[in-house]
């Protein structure tokens, strides 16, 4: 029989931890699902332009987040996560299933792992510390993105 916690965050997104009830063999075998997020539709709010690395990081942080917080990224602008310390990063489509770049990067700027996309989510795997998800839309029209995160 297996244990499993569930987490849902306030964006959406879902992360799931399952582990046997058997506290003889603990398993550490994460399954993260990253929900979509609405497409954007005239009237929302809209980001453009580029923001500054984030400074600070929560100490073994395990969560989602949306990318931008609340609104959309216009065409060619960038936004950043909050940072967080981690060694996964996964993440949604596109809420248009358009075009992106995105980039995982250490608080002092370094990328770390970096790709594009023609609209389908993704997933990084870097050594564990403190990162931020950073992405610039590519798409013809405003997105947005969920962006989980854990230690594995």
């Amino acid at each position: 029989m297996k244990a499993s916690l569930l987490i849902l965050c306030a964006i959406g997104a879902l992360v799931v931890v399952a582990a046997p009830a058997s506290s003889a063999r603990i398993s550490h075998r994460v399954q993260i699902t990253v929900a979509p997020v609405r497409p954007y539709q005239p009237g929302d709010q809209l980001w453009t332009g580029s923001m500054s690395a984030p400074t600070g990081a929560s100490v073994l942080a395990t969560g989602c987040q949306r990318v931008p917080p609340s609104g959309y990224v216009t065409t060619g602008s960038f936004y950043n996560s909050v940072a967080e310390y981690a060694n996964h990063w996964e993440w949604s489509n596109g809420s248009s299933s358009q075009a992106y770049n995105w980039w995982v990067k250490k608080t002092d700027g370094t990328t770390v792992a970096s790709g594009s996309s023609a609209g389908p989510g993704g997933a990084a795997n870097p050594a564990a510390n403190n990162y931020y998800w950073r992405v610039e839309n590519r798409g013809g029209t405003p997105q947005a993105w969920n962006v989980c995160y854990d230690v594995l």
